[in-house]
């Protein structure tokens, strides 16, 4: 199985090069990058012999059976579409896109040409989300009539030129939300009305540094807050069912099922546990491997996916809801930012 990779950022050296030059068939041909230092540190590291910094010559140059794209987000849609045209599978870091309709394309180009098209919405695949999945399928959750979800991210200063025009990145909701969007539509189903939103715009930075959005869904009701520039980061997720409720937190994961009242000891017992896999897993310098297995879960899938003909964990046609409420919540924050512009 040989696997080209665009866009060696921290993702790709982090997560997506390690997990593809562990599996056992796979053979990484090539590797393509505008910044032509990183590129050639990257290859080194990895002993990736084919270098590009264009995509085109990539594509016309090696034969591959995978192209894994890590790129900004906001350049996703036009590498996948190049890919496919090429004739070859794709493997996108989230956001896969930032607009719904170049994900129905997308998904369009894969199916006309028989090819897979997996999206690394990785935090599907954490282990709490796991674990609340596999309650819920036994009947311990019930129906799922309302999620809040809350993300912390902290500076931003350091991040990157293209980063800052929010109308080019998509800003907050697709560079810190779009796991917290995507976990409630995996979790909800399909959204059905955007029923207020509200942000905070800072006009020194111009820049929006917190949303807040409530959405209705098929059977309840979401609320997303997100906010930048916290004094902490961190990602839980509140959710209530019918028949329990849970607590869900990302990184280090944790995971509480609750019946009846939320008492201390409740939130003690979920939190030692926590605490207990954090350290254990730290000490024994596995802690990011273990972070790490969302990500493995995903792209090993994905390998097997294109080797034996089956339908990836994420295919694009699952993410399409997630994309369609990032749009609608992104389109009213605009219209909030460009008149409190005025």
């Amino acid at each position: 199985m040989n696997i080209s990779l665009v866009g060696t950022g921290t993702i790709a050296e982090k997560n997506h090069l390690p997990i593809l030059s562990s599996i056992p068939g796979v053979k990484l041909v090539a590797v393509c990058d505008s910044n032509k230092e990183r590129l050639s540190r990257v290859a080194e590291k990895f002993k990736i012999e084919g270098t590009f910094d264009d995509l085109d010559e990539m594509l016309k140059n090696t034969q591959c059976d995978i192209v894994d794209i890590t790129t900004p987000g906001y350049t996703h849609y036009e590498i996948a579409k190049k890919a496919l045209v090429s004739g070859i599978n794709v493997l996108v870091e989230k956001p896969a896109t930032l607009k719904t309709d170049e994900a129905i394309d997308l998904e369009a180009e894969s199916n006309k040409r028989d090819l897979k098209l997996g999206v690394c919405q990785a935090y599907r695949y954490s282990e709490p989300i796991i674990q609340l999945q596999k309650i819920r399928k036994n009947g311990g959750i019930g129906t799922i009539d309302r999620i809040i979800t809350i993300q912390r991210g902290s500076t931003i200063f350091g991040l990157p030129k293209w980063f800052w025009n929010e109308d080019l990145s998509g800003g907050i909701l697709f560079e810190l939300g779009i796991h917290a969007v995507d976990l409630q539509c995996y979790l909800m189903g399909n959204w059905e009305k955007v029923l207020d939103v509200n942000i905070n715009y800072n006009k020194n930075l111009n820049f929006i540094t917190s949303i807040l959005a409530v959405v209705k869904f098929e059977e309840g009701i979401g609320v997303i807050d997100l906010k930048w520039l916290s004094s902490s980061s961190f990602m839980h997720q509140y959710v209530s069912g019918s028949v329990a409720d849970s607590v869900v937190k990302f990184y280090p994961d944790g995971f509480i099922l609750q019946h009846g009242d939320f008492t201390p000891l409740s939130e003690f017992t979920g939190e030692l546990k926590r605490i207990w896999d954090f350290g254990y897993s730290s000490f024994r310098k596995r802690y990011y491997k273990k972070s790490e297995q969302p990500h493995r879960n995903i792209i090993e899938n994905f390998v097997n996916c294109v080797n034996n003909h089956d339908q990836p964990l994420v295919p694009i046609s699952s993410i399409i809801p997630t994309t369609s409420l990032i749009e609608e919540i992104w389109r009213r924050s605009r219209m909030i930012r460009e008149s409190e512009k005025n």
